[in-house]
């Protein structure tokens, strides 16, 4: 028998339910959380600016570890949902200078 995936976790003991997950289970558990390394690729900004970003807005921090070497993840669901009230469309009549 081989090594256990590295990403399978099973909480029970029980390898075979773990492995009888399917992958879209799996999936959407190892997405619930982004690092801010993923947040910044996905804003495009830098590592500074996430982290601002988040102060600013309250976004919740999961710290796993303590110091300067923690890991720190933020919940996939407040980041979509800051996203949701900070997208907005412009008026194109409303843009449109007049002269």
């Amino acid at each position: 028998m081989g090594k256990p995936k590295r990403n399978a976790i099973d909480f029970g003991g029980n390898e075979q339910a773990s492995a009888s997950r399917n992958a879209s289970e799996l999936s959407d558990f190892e997405t619930a959380l982004l690092s801010p390394a993923e947040l910044a690729r996905h804003w495009r900004v830098s590592r500074s600016t996430v982290d601002r970003v988040t102060r600013r807005e309250g976004l919740s921090r999961i710290c796993l570890g303590t110091g300067r070497n923690g890991t720190l993840r933020f919940k996939r669901s407040e980041v979509e949902e800051m996203e949701k009230r900070k997208t907005f469309k412009v008026n194109p009549e409303i843009s449109r200078r007049e002269d």
